[in-house]
């Protein structure tokens, strides 16, 4: 006989003896990949507003969409597109499909790349204020949870940009987001073509 631990509940057995369910999260999935190669091909657009060098070492390294099953409880797919992963500094642009949540583009920069460019992100930090961008706050760079209580509103007037400062001098990275609910799905790589855009402008001045 099994014992209680081993014993499925009826929605747990209903969960396990559903094709239909596994066979709908494949088809969901495949979308979602779909999806995500028609945002790398937007924000390929986006980069045009950079000058030559930028675009090249940016474009230096293609694109990885990875997916998994379990960040939090939830499955997750990400495209990493630019990704400049290096020892003196990280420049990457994360666009996230996570599960049950919804999606986010988040800017990710360390080192020589955010001693580069927050002091740029600053002087418009108003800008990315009015058009809804947040900040991550917090100490664990691949925190993406777009819900932690690390993740705020940028704000309208802060002088100096004193928060982006301290978070890059107290934790060495600044993460800059944008949150997209599901429901926009069908506008999604038009947003994520319209928010690169509009970062790499403020990257580009």
């Amino acid at each position: 006989m099994p014992s209680d631990m081993e014993k499925l509940s009826e929605a747990e057995f209903a969960l396990l003896t559903d094709r239909q369910l596994f066979e709908t999260k494949q088809e969901v999935l495949k979308k979602v990949m779909n999806l995500l190669g028609e945002c790398e091909q937007q924000i390929q657009t986006s980069l045009e507003v950079l000058p030559d060098s930028a675009q090249e070492r940016l474009k230096s390294v293609s694109a990885k969409i990875s997916r998994g099953e379990n960040y939090k409880g939830s499955p997750w797919q990400v495209l990493d597109f630019p990704r400049i992963f290096a020892e003196e500094g990280i420049f990457a642009l994360r666009t996230l499909c996570w599960w049950g949540k919804g999606f986010s583009m988040t800017l990710h920069l360390s080192g020589n790349q955010a001693a580069a460019y927050v002091p740029l992100i600053i002087a418009q930090q108003s800008k990315l204020a009015e058009s809804g961008f947040r900040a991550y706050f917090g100490n664990d760079p691949w925190q993406h949870d777009f819900e932690d209580s690390g993740v705020r509103p940028l704000k309208m007037h802060d002088q100096g940009g004193t928060e982006l400062l301290s978070q890059l001098e107290r934790n060495g990275f600044v993460k800059i987001l944008k949150v997209i609910p599901f429901e926009e799905w069908e506008t999604l790589s038009e947003q994520v073509r319209q928010y690169s855009k509009f970062l790499f402008g403020i990257l580009a001045e």
